[in-house]
C-alpha cells in the first residue's frame, strides 16, 4: 500500500531530475506546509531555494548545498537528540542518495499527478484534524462552547473555499502545464501509450494518460486478442498494466496469449508456453478475473494502482460489470460508463474497456459494422469516451479472418480505419492492408451476377 510519506518521497526523487520539475510542483500549488515528514519538508524548501540560485537541480548539488547550511538553518531537520550539524547533514545526503538511487522518473512521471493530490489531501486533512483538536482543548479549558464551534465552522469553511479555489486553473497555468507535459514528453518520459500496432499508432499518436477508451464489436471479431495484445507491449516496454477478464480464468489467459491452443500437439503447446513464460518473467502484467460490481470496481482500480501501481487497465468487458438487479439496465449501464471515466479523472490511469454490440439492428445491415447505436445505453458511453473503436469483419467467406477497425470518436480529432490479419495459429493480430472492396460493393457483385 503507497501511504503518504512514499508520496512525498517520490515527490522529493522527481524534484531531483531537474528545474523544470521544480517548476512543475510550484506550479501545481505544492508548498513546504503540504509534506508532514519535516526531513522531505526542509529537501523540498532546499530545493525551491537552490532553484533560486539559479544551479543546475541534481542531488549532487542538493547535497552540497545543505553543507553550506548553518545549524541554525538546519532547525527544521528532524534533528535527533543531541544530533549535531555533521551527523544531520550526513542523514539528510544519505536520504538524498537514497531517494536519488530508488527514483526512475521515466516509469514513473504518470504517478506525479496522483502524489501531488494525496500528499494535499493528507495535509488538508491534518489541518482540519488539528482545528477540532484546538476547538476541543479550548472548550475543555472552559471557552464558551457556541463560541468555539462558531470559530471552528468559520475555519473550516474558510478551508474548504480554499479547496474550491484551488480546482479552479488560470488558462494561462494549464497552458504552462500543457508545455511541461510536452517537455516531459520530448525527453522521453512517456506520458502516452502506444498499441504496439503501428497503423493504429499512426492514426491516434499514443493513448493519452488518465483517458477512457471503448472497443465495440460483435462476438468472437478479435476485441479480446487486440486488447491482450496491447497489454503485452506495454508490459513489455515496464508500463505496469492489469487486465479484468470477467469471461475468463487468468490460465485460459495465458494459453491464448502463447497460441496454446487445444488443436495442436501436447508437445508444441508446451513448448509454447514455456516461451511465453521465460518472455514474461518479471514484466509488470497483471490479470484479475474475479467478478466486478459498480459499487466495488473503485476500490478495485485504487487497490491495483497502490499495490501493483498500474498505469493502464483493460476491461473485458463492460456488460459483464455486476449491476444492480433493480432498475433500468441503461439507466445502470450509463451509471457505469460515468463511474469509469470519473476513475480516470481522480487516478490518472488509462481505462481501455470492450463493449459488445447487444441490439439486433446490426444484422439488418450489409455491412454489419458497429456503431455507437448498437450498445444499450450508447448516447452516455459515447458521451464519456476519449476514443470510441469499432471492429468488424467486411467479408464472409475467403477473407474471414480479415478484420477492419474504425475510429469513430477522437476528442483529438483521430478519425480513420486500419486492418488487421487473425493468424489462426498464433492466436495473434497482425497488421495488414486495408482492402478496396468493401463488403456491400462484394454483395452488390454476387446480387448482380446472380440475377444474371
Amino acid at each position: 500500500m503507497i501511504t503518504n510519506g512514499d508520496n512525498e518521497r517520490f515527490i522529493i526523487g522527481f524534484a531531483m531530475q531537474s528545474g523544470k520539475a521544480v517548476s512543475f510542483l510550484y506550479d501545481n500549488g505544492l508548498s513546504m506546509e503540504d509534506f508532514h515528514n519535516r526531513d522531505y519538508a526542509f529537501l523540498y524548501d532546499c530545493i525551491l531555494s537552490l532553484l533560486g540560485t539559479r544551479q543546475n537541480i541534481s542531488a549532487l548539488a542538493l547535497q552540497e548545498f545543505i553543507k553550506s547550511k548553518t545549524i541554525d538553518e538546519l532547525h527544521f531537520v528532524s534533528l535527533g537528540r543531541g544530533e549535531r550539524k555533521l551527523e544531520a547533514v550526513e542523514r539528510i545526503a544519505l536520504l538524498i542518495r537514497n531517494i536519488s538511487d530508488n527514483f526512475h522518473n521515466s516509469e514513473k512521471f504518470a504517478d506525479i499527478f496522483t502524489a501531488i493530490k494525496k500528499v494535499k489531501e493528507e495535509a488538508e486533512r491534518k489541518k482540519i484534524l488539528l482545528l477540532i483538536q484546538s476547538t476541543h482543548s479550548k472548550i475543555i479549558e472552559g471557552e464558551d462552547i457556541p463560541a468555539s464551534v462558531e470559530g471552528l465552522i468559520s475555519e473550516l469553511s474558510n478551508t474548504q473555499h480554499k479547496h474550491c479555489e484551488s480546482d479552479v486553473v488560470n488558462l494561462f497555468e494549464a497552458t504552462k502545464k500543457a508545455l511541461a507535459q510536452l517537455e516531459a514528453e520530448e525527453r522521453g518520459e512517456i506520458l502516452r501509450y502506444t498499441t504496439g500496432f503501428n497503423n493504429l499508432d499512426g492514426l491516434l499518436h499514443g493513448i493519452d494518460a488518465g483517458t477512457f477508451t471503448v472497443v465495440v464489436a460483435e462476438q468472437g471479431i478479435g476485441k479480446s486478442f487486440l486488447i491482450s495484445q496491447m497489454a503485452m507491449h506495454l508490459a513489455k516496454k515496464n508500463i505496469p498494466v492489469a487486465l479484468l477478464s470477467l469471461e475468463m480464468q487468468a490460465e485460459q489467459i495465458a494459453r491464448r496469449t502463447a497460441g496454446a491452443k487445444k488443436q495442436i500437439s501436447l508437445p508444441e503447446q508446451r513448448e509454447r508456453l514455456e516461451k511465453l513464460q521465460s518472455e514474461t518473467k518479471g514484466l509488470p502484467f497483471y490479470i484479475r478475473t474475479k467478478s466486478i460490481t459498480l459499487d466495488n470496481i473503485g476500490n478495485r482500480l485504487q487497490s491495483l494502482q497502490r499495490n501493483k501501481k498500474i498505469r493502464i487497465l483493460f476491461l473485458d468487458y463492460l456488460q459483464l460489470v455486476g449491476l444492480p438487479s433493480k432498475g433500468n439496465p441503461t439507466t445502470e449501464l450509463d451509471a457505469l460508463s460515468k463511474k469509469l471515466k470519473q476513475l480516470t479523472q481522480d487516478t490518472g490511469i488509462s481505462i481501455v474497456c470492450i463493449a459488445s454490440v447487444l441490439t439486433k439492428a446490426i444484422s439488418q445491415r450489409n455491412d454489419r459494422k458497429p456503431i455507437p447505436s448498437d450498445i444499450r445505453g450508447s448516447s452516455q458511453i459515447l458521451f464519456d469516451c476519449d476514443l470510441f473503436f469499432s471492429l468488424w469483419k467486411p467479408y464472409e467467406d475467403e477473407f474471414q479472418n480479415y478484420i477492419e477497425l474504425k475510429i469513430l470518436k477522437g476528442r483529438e480529432g483521430q478519425f480513420g480505419e486500419c486492418a488487421f490479419e487473425f493468424d489462426a495459429d498464433t492466436l495473434k493480430l497482425k497488421e495488414t492492408e486495408l482492402k478496396a472492396e468493401p463488403m456491400q460493393e462484394q454483395n452488390k457483385m454476387r446480387k448482380a451476377f446472380s440475377m444474371q
